[in-house]
């Protein structure tokens, strides 16, 4: 399957600052290549993909992390709200990650949630996997209290 974009060859940081732009446009960007050691964590699970895969974020995720989980709402829910700063952990979390579990979306798609423990608690970092494009997406991440 032919790409119908470019993926962005700017930083996580700049990526962030596009995020908050209005824009119709997807900028995806490839954050970290997939491990041998995740390769085999989700074959354990059920869940095949090889090293072929990349993990990748775009404005579009970005955009609805913050919004949903970056305000004084996730106080409210018991969880810690979310920084541009600790989406900058996202390589981190992919290539180092505590535990991980994986699951179902709505659409049947397999998704994949990384868990990874700092001091302000535990960051819950979700993807999802697209066999197409041999991409495993962000779709979501917050931060849970210790």
């Amino acid at each position: 399957m032919a790409n119908i974009f470019e993926y962005f060859k700017g930083t996580l940081t700049e990526l962030i600052q596009k995020s908050k732009e209005k824009s119709s446009t997807l900028t995806k960007a490839i954050v970290a290549r997939v491990s041998k050691s995740l390769v085999e964590d989700l074959k354990v699970q059920g869940v095949l993909i090889s090293e072929e895969y990349v993990h990748v974020v775009d404005n579009n995720a970005i955009r609805h992390t913050l919004n949903h989980h970056g305000g004084d709402a996730e106080v409210a829910r018991g969880q810690v709200p979310l920084t541009e700063e600790i989406l900058l952990s996202i390589p981190e979390i992919v290539t180092h990650y505590d535990s991980l579990t994986t699951s179902k979306n709505r659409r049947g798609q397999d998704v994949i949630l990384y868990s990874k423990t700092y001091d302000n608690g535990v960051t819950i970092y979700v993807e999802e996997v697209r066999s197409g494009r041999k991409e495993l997406a962000m779709d979501t991440m917050y931060i849970q209290k210790k």
